[in-house]
């Protein structure tokens, strides 16, 4: 027999095979409960309003006041950073170009030639 026949029979098998496991209700894989007769009768569950405030409190004002002074510091403490890394990142540049010159190099860079040299006569 061909392979792709006993594929075939061996996948309708399996099907056959996992349907009925599929079939089987087992109450322990609900994952949906209705609700009883007793939830029904209560439907302030479902459709309770939530009472927001008529007007903010007193406090709200300072509060707001003191998050954006808050922000402001945090602000110019991350700024200190940044400054302090860029000066960082300065220093390492100047001691690697001052390393590249300790070793006799330099920061010439020769350009190669734009045409390369024509090719000695004779077969390729």
């Amino acid at each position: 027999m061909n392979s792709k026949y006993i594929v075939t029979i061996a996948g309708v098998v399996f099907l056959l095979i996992s349907c009925q496991a599929w079939s089987q209700d087992d109450p322990s894989q609900a994952t949906i409960r209705l609700m009883d007769r007793a939830d029904a009768k209560l439907p302030d569950a479902v459709t309770k309003n939530i009472e927001l405030p008529a007007v903010l409190p007193a406090d709200a004002d300072a509060a707001a006041a003191a998050a954006i002074l808050s922000a402001q510091a945090a602000r110019a403490a991350g700024l200190a950073k940044a400054e302090i890394a860029l000066e960082s990142n300065a220093e390492m540049r100047q001691n690697a170009l001052e390393n590249v010159e300790d070793r006799g190099r330099s920061n010439d860079v020769h350009e190669p030639p734009v045409d390369p040299p024509p090719a000695p006569p004779g077969p390729p």
